[in-house]
This record gives structure tokens, C-alpha cells and sequence, in this order.
């Protein structure tokens, strides 16, 4: 019991020096924040030894997870190796899970025209405020009336996401 105790003390220290030296790195706190969930997870519930690579390679190989989450658990551990010096050897493959990405579907203006004609109104409005300017999801959640100057037609947005610039942008007679 007390061995257990002494290993969690032990890797929260080297939990708090690993998001130390990540958000010197310019990680973000949320990409630090999972990655140090998949090390808690590897090393807390698992007793797994982070200076021993093979055993962490076989667990993430026989883990039920998908081949992101699989992804996801591997950049964790070999992030935590070039922190903490710790050699992997060259037979093991941790990018044997990476996921190749894909450009993404973009539908055609008039694809977008058809689909805000289905919708109601307070829908077809959002969906047409994302068309004409841009704006994140989230962005055009969070304007507040006094963004919109119907009679210049534009909005402004004063809270953009992950580091955005505000902006202003022209709006149709139509939104």
C-alpha cells in the first residue's frame, strides 16, 4: 500500500515537471491536460513503467482502443521520452498508429443554399451567418446584437477562437 502511494506522489512530480516543460514548448494547456490523462492512465491504473518503451508499446497494441485514441496515446509516451531522455529503441514502430489525414468534404454554395431551405428559420439564419462570413461555430454563437450593424452591413467579431483576430465582415440584405 504504501508502495502505491509512493509511486502516485512520484509521478505527480514528474506529471507537474512534464506540463512544466510542455507549455515552455508552446503546448497547449488542453493538448498537455491529454496527454497527461493517457501517462495517468498508463502509469496509475496500469503500473506500467515509463522508462521501459516495450512495455509501454505492447499495452497500447493490446489496448481495445481505436487507432486514434491509439494515435493519440503514443505521441503522449514519445513526447514523454524526449522530455525525460528516454531512448526508444528502433525496432519499435510508435507510428505505427499514425492516421493519415484526409482534405475535407466542402460542399458547393448551392449545396448550402439547398440545405438552409430546409431548415427553420432561426437555423437557416446561423447556417447562412457561417456562408457569408466565415465564422466558427462557436464564434456565431457568442455574437450579441450590438455586433450586427444592419445598416452597413457588416457584424464584427470581438471573440475569436484558438487565437483568431477579430474581424468584420459584410453581411447580405438576405441574413
Amino acid at each position: 500500500r504504501r508502495e502505491s502511494t509512493q509511486l502516485a506522489e512520484d509521478f505527480k512530480g514528474m506529471l507537474t515537471v512534464y506540463a512544466a516543460k510542455a507549455l515552455q514548448r508552446g503546448l497547449s494547456p488542453v493538448t498537455i491536460e491529454r496527454r497527461g490523462k493517457v501517462l495517468s492512465d498508463l502509469v496509475l491504473k496500469n503500473k506500467a513503467n515509463l522508462r521501459e518503451p516495450e512495455q509501454i508499446w505492447t499495452y497500447i497494441e493490446n489496448k481495445t482502443w481505436d487507432t486514434g485514441s491509439k494515435q493519440i496515446a503514443a505521441t503522449a509516451y514519445k513526447d514523454y521520452c524526449r522530455t525525460f531522455k528516454v531512448t526508444i529503441p528502433e525496432t519499435l514502430n510508435f507510428n505505427k498508429w499514425a492516421t493519415t489525414q484526409k482534405i475535407p468534404y466542402v460542399p458547393l454554395e448551392k449545396d448550402i443554399l439547398t440545405l438552409i431551405g430546409g431548415c427553420n428559420r432561426k437555423t437557416a439564419a446561423f447556417v447562412r451567418l457561417l456562408l457569408e462570413t466565415g465564422f466558427r461555430s462557436g464564434e456565431a454563437w457568442r455574437l450579441r446584437w450590438d455586433d450586427f450593424n444592419f445598416e452597413a452591413l457588416t457584424v464584427t467579431l470581438n471573440a475569436p477562437e484558438k487565437h483568431g483576430t477579430p474581424r468584420q465582415s459584410r453581411i447580405s440584405p438576405t441574413l
